[in-house]
């Protein structure tokens, strides 16, 4: 029995020792708080990065816990009652959390990701801790160290002891300690601990760096690099914390030299550094007379008059002018000389002479009047022309002209009582005429690059000779051949609407049976051809350029009052051919695809071969739609079984 009494608190030792070695800390739970905004607004904290920390809040009644963190460290931990609040940088991944008595969880890793300015909740499940008093302690006091800035980091007696603000409780006596932080000096020191009183050590950081104003003349915008780094910045601006030490600053402007200077910065100084860029051009004017447009090797520059800077060496300077021969001329550019450069195309001219019969009548040419035939008009720029000429009672005849320099071209037209134009056929069917207008075929760019995907790209086409019809197809004419009318908007003289491609073309088979002759919808191409007026002087809309003069030429939304309108009651374009860009939209004949410009023969295309959907081409403008689609360009599809009040057509007659 003896025996058994001496070996039971040895037994007892055992057994503690084996029950007490493993780790009495472990996470119960660990979630994000979605809606606490203490990290963010309440009692934020920055990391040493300036992003705002994340705060993991550790729920705990014990206390003396160590936090021991990963590589990205902990700018704090705050005891709140009943809980830890620890910032840590976003990015964290792991701690390890320590305790004197309760052992230590290592490298617990966090569940989810650490983010700026989160918040997260750290439940702890610990054993509890039980103060036995001794006969012997270790007196010890509590250390805080603050600093400016904070997060630098802090070495207690050459012992990394993590980042300011700092606060543990060390033995009495004295403790050596050490401060540093990135772009500051560091700072040693000594303090002694005294049972009886804390110590508060509040250090401000002397700056290792200085601040440097960069300025430059007579330009500004340079960009500024130091030691070979583009610092995202340009002049005039402020480097604000450039390392105490030696740097090369580098400036950078196109057209003036590159400047390198070697600064010595003192810390805690302020260095400016005001630069003089020395240029590597020379500034050049170019005047022209009349007022042209200006290329420099081949690029357009301006138009009239451009003044810029340009590099040494020799340039070649053009003037172009619609109308005029070219002016151009080489030059030596000398850096640092101004030069001025002056240019004067000379208009290439033509000579129209005009006969009618019976005389009088007069001369409409490009919408200027110029007087009463016989007439004889010289100095005309050479290009193309829109001769008409109209006389009371014999209507007005329309002629494309071309001026040939220093040609005389002559017309001598006899007016007829009809009415209609000279170039113009027409077909009279159960008393209702249709007016053809000859467009010349030719060649021309089709299409808009700046358009819809459908209008991509630009491409080349020509076009064999065909005519086309004055007007659109009216209600009086449809109703001539199909016995019926079905628009919504009634009139003889109004455009036929609310008809399908299908509708159409039981007119045409009709139509083409009752004369002998063969009519057709246009090709998309034959009628973007003829509504932008053929192969020359091209425009955007039928018969103009400009959208401030659209409604003198088509019905559209601005001017419509929201209905059609009798057809050629506006201005006809160049050919002489009215509504293209306004009234209905027109059907063509062609199969619809988006990407057929891509595809599309150069010589008289006839549209794609086929479509999922079947859907046929409608072209130009209407009166419930506003100007940016009454373009000649714009294209749209409809299923061929289609009808709207919008949608009407007109012919194209086949030689």
């Amino acid at each position: 029995m003896k025996i058994k009494s001496q070996l039971l608190p040895l037994l007892l030792l055992l057994f503690s020792n084996t029950l007490f070695a493993q780790p009495q800390i472990s996470v119960k739970s660990f979630v994000k708080r979605e809606n606490d905004i203490t990290a963010r607004v309440e009692a934020p904290k920055k990391d040493q990065n300036g992003d705002l920390c994340a705060i993991i809040k550790v729920v705990t009644t014990q206390t003396g816990f160590i936090w021991d963190p990963d590589a990205l460290g902990i700018i704090s931990a705050d005891y709140k009652t009943g809980e830890y609040w620890i910032y840590v940088p976003y990015g964290a991944k792991r701690l390890t959390i320590k305790h004197e008595k309760l052992g230590i969880l290592r490298d617990y890793m966090y569940p989810l990701p650490i983010e700026k300015a989160g918040v997260y909740i750290m439940e702890l499940t610990t054993g509890k801790v039980t103060t036995t008093v001794e006969d012997e302690q270790i007196a010890s006091q509590w250390l805080v160290i603050n600093s400016d800035p904070t997060g630098s980091d802090i070495y207690i007696d050459d012992q990394p002891a993590n980042q300011t603000p700092y606060q543990n409780e060390l033995p009495v006596g004295k403790h050596a300690y050490r401060i540093s932080h990135d772009l500051y000096l560091p700072t040693t020191g000594m303090v002694e601990l005294t049972a009886d009183k804390k110590e508060v050590v509040n250090l401000t950081l002397k700056p290792n760096f200085g601040k440097l104003n960069i300025t430059t003349a007579p330009e500004t915008g340079a960009t500024v690099s130091l030691d070979d780094v583009n610092t995202g910045k340009t002049t005039p601006c402020v480097l604000e914390q450039v390392k105490a030490g030696e740097h090369t600053v580098t400036i950078r402007l196109n057209m003036y030299q590159s400047i390198s200077q070697i600064i010595t910065m003192q810390p805690g100084g302020e260095i400016n550094l005001p630069l003089t860029l020395s240029t590597t051009f020379a500034s050049v004017t170019v005047n022209t007379e009349p007022s042209s447009d200006i290329y420099i090797a081949g690029e357009k520059r301006g138009t009239g008059t451009w003044t810029g800077p340009l590099l040494p060496g020799v340039h070649r300077f053009e003037a172009r002018k619609e109308g005029f021969a070219p002016a151009a001329a080489k030059r030596e550019v000398i850096n640092g000389k101004p030069l001025i450069v002056n240019l004067h195309p000379v208009a290439k001219t033509g000579t129209l002479k005009v006969m009618t019969t019976p005389v009088d009548a007069a001369i409409i040419l490009n919408g200027e009047n110029k007087g009463t035939t016989p007439a004889t008009l010289r100095n005309l720029l050479v290009g193309n022309y829109t001769l008409a000429l109209s006389l009371a009672g014999y209507g007005t005849t329309y002629k494309n002209i071309t001026i040939v320099e220093s040609e005389t071209n002559r017309v001598n037209e006899t007016l007829g009582h009809s009415g209609f134009a000279q170039q113009s056929s027409s077909e009279t069917i159960n008393h209702s005429t249709l007016e053809m207008v000859a467009v010349k075929g030719g060649t021309f760019q089709m299409g808009n690059n700046e358009g819809t995907k459908d209008q991509k790209p630009v491409h080349t086409v020509t076009l064999s000779d065909f005519s086309i019809g004055k007007t659109e197809v009216t209600q009086a004419q449809w109703k001539a051949i199909m016995g019926s009318d079905p628009s919504s908007f009634k009139g003889e003289d109004l455009p036929v609407e609310n008809v399908s491609w299908n509708d159409v073309q039981d007119f045409i088979g009709k139509l083409n049976s009752m004369t002998g002759k063969t009519y057709r919808l246009p090709t998309e191409a034959e009628w973007e051809y003829a509504a932008g007026g053929g192969a020359a002087n091209r425009t955007i809309w039928a018969g103009t350029n400009t959208e401030n003069s659209l409604g003198d030429y088509a019905w559209l939304y601005d001017n419509s009052n929201k209905t059609t309108h009798l057809v050629g009651t506006r201005r006809p374009n160049q050919l002489g051919i009215y509504d293209m860009s306004g009234n209905v939209e027109e059907w063509c004949n062609d199969v619809f695809d988006e990407n057929y410009y891509k595809v599309s023969p150069t010589e008289n295309p006839q549209g794609a071969s086929s479509n999922p959907l079947l859907s046929r081409v409608s072209r130009g403008g209407c009166w419930h739609i506003n100007e940016l689609f009454c373009r000649v360009d714009t294209r749209y599809g409809y299923a061929p079984g289609f009808h709207e009040n919008v949608l009407g057509f007109r012919l194209v007659l086949v030689p």
